[in-house]
């Protein structure tokens, strides 16, 4: 691909993280750890000691929450560069064509992560932090490895600095959120098994950052914090192993795969695609019928349910993994799809199971926990979609090359940003009127404060609906704790 479509794609992705960043308003445990700190670094360790002790063992990520929320411009300015690297680093390590098209889908896999996933990720403050800084970091380790995909060597070259640097932020981001930190492990594990087995040499600096990393780990894991939220999810942490993934193992199913269309949709073009090339007759047929008809359905599902706010009543059921028909046709589904990459798939099947083992032992690591979300499944979606761009930038499929489909879809991913834009400033706009609303009946020492709802299409957790956002919400807008509050739409405001 030529450099220069390359620049401008970055540019376009700059501006338009860089857009939403400053649109979007505070929300959900924003409120709260905005309530609390001033701003001042010292108050704001001594906040993650105490977090530390009570609540949670993520004490880098508590530092980084508290300073990112109060000062916002800083965390828009690192997101967005985070989201251009992550783009930059998707296309560098899976697309080996020259198909502009195929770094337009690049985006787009960005773009279309189900709803969930870009509202706990995208634009909620203390959800990006806690999952998404970490992830950069790991995302980091493989970019400055990636000679162990390269046929060639690549120019970064280990220096002594990184004997240290490396190790202390190994550290450090390993103690940011358990998941992510398994994921860090991982990444370090593997690249140190494929490092070894292409150069017969040992990587110093990364076996200094595993140890860091693994202690960082352990901290966080065997924090009082971490015992006491433990504590806290007694009903989950009581049952046995085999009860635990009864319950987890098909709602990771749904968040890391059946909610994510787009990434169906094109496993989909994967399979169809290599049916067709290697079968014939009624193989083809029932193949076919197989891998399209319940993934079709569950795209139409999850498409309704973004558009209209709601599932068809009729089609939930393809979408809720908890059912046994259902699940079991997905791992059928998935077992498939690695017979057909193992079979027929004959470039970059090292590069594939480095990546997929990442996103399979992260998500496995979400098996014993009770919490769960986009935020939780989004390392494992990215390293997914990474694996089925890699196999379709192998595919030799006229269409991609084509000029028509490379117009439409630059033309959607314009498109779509623009309404992912449009959206956020009507959002911010409701967010100062609310914010105006709230001082207007403050001063007319109202007995009942209404709050005006913000659209949940696209944010988490923006309307206080839970007793604890309630509190941290009054504490943010100074309503003093004995006022009712009462949640009304915009329309509802007489004046």
């Amino acid at each position: 691909m030529n450099k220069k479509y390359l620049k401008i794609i970055l540019l376009i992705i700059f501006v338009f993280f860089l857009s939403i960043g400053f649109l979007i308003p505070y929300t959900g445990d924003d409120w709260n750890n905005l309530i609390n700190h001033n701003g001042n670094l010292k108050f704001i360790i001594q906040s993650a000691i105490f977090n530390y002790n009570s609540f949670e063992g993520r004490f880098f990520s508590r530092i980084f929450v508290f300073l990112f929320n109060y000062y916002k411009p800083l965390w828009v300015i690192i997101n967005t560069f985070g989201m251009v690297f992550l783009y930059y680093f998707m296309t560098k390590v899976s697309i080996k064509s020259n198909k502009i098209f195929m770094f337009l889908l690049t985006f787009l896999c960005l773009l279309l992560v189900d709803r969930e996933t870009f509202s706990q990720i995208y634009v909620w403050i203390t959800g990006n932090t806690t999952y998404f800084i970490p992830f950069l970091f790991m995302i980091f380790i493989i970019y400055i490895n990636r000679d162990i995909f390269e046929e060639k060597s690549t120019d970064f070259k280990y220096n002594k600095i990184w004997l240290i640097v490396l190790p202390i932020l190994s550290f450090v981001f390993s103690m940011f959120v358990e998941n992510v930190s398994v994921g860090i492990i991982t990444t370090i594990i593997l690249i140190l098994i494929y490092d070894y087995k292409k150069y017969k040499k040992i990587n110093y600096p990364l076996i200094f950052s595993l140890l860091s990393s693994m202690i960082g780990l352990y901290l966080m894991l065997n924090s009082p914090g971490t015992k006491n939220r433990i504590d806290d999810m007694e009903s989950f942490s009581s049952l046995s192993l085999f009860s635990k993934l009864l319950i987890s193992f098909p709602r990771q199913m749904n968040y890391v795969f059946i909610k994510n269309s787009f990434f169906i949709c094109l496993v989909l073009v994967y399979l169809i695609y290599n049916i067709f090339k290697n079968y014939k007759g009624i193989k083809k047929i029932l193949l076919m019928l197989f891998v399209s008809v319940i993934p079709l359905i569950t795209v139409l599902a999850n498409t309704y349910y973004v558009i209209f706010d709601r599932y068809i009543n009729r089609l939930i059921f393809f979408i809720d993994c908890s059912s046994i028909f259902i699940f079991i046709y997905w791992v059928l589904f998935l077992v498939l799809l690695i017979y057909f990459v193992i079979k027929f798939n004959k470039n970059d099947n090292y590069k594939i199971l480095f990546f997929f083992l990442i996103a399979l032992i992260n998500n496995a690591a979400m098996l014993i926990s009770p919490l769960a979300g986009g935020r939780t499944s989004f390392l494992s979606t990215i390293m997914l979609y990474i694996c089925v761009i890699i196999l379709l930038d192998n595919l030799s499929i006229k269409l991609f090359c084509s000029n028509k489909i490379l117009i439409i879809s630059s033309l959607f991913c314009i498109t779509l940003m623009g309404l992912f834009i449009k959206h956020y400033i009507y959002c911010y706009n409701l967010d100062l009127k609310r914010e105006e609303y709230i001082k207007k009946q403050l001063s007319e020492n109202k007995s009942e404060i209404e709050i005006i709802i913000l659209p949940e299409f696209y944010l988490w957790n923006a309307n206080a609906w839970n007793d604890w956002h309630m509190f941290t919400f009054k504490e943010y807008y100074n309503i003093p704790a004995e006022k009712s509050v009462k949640l009304v739409y915009l329309e509802s405001i007489s004046d």
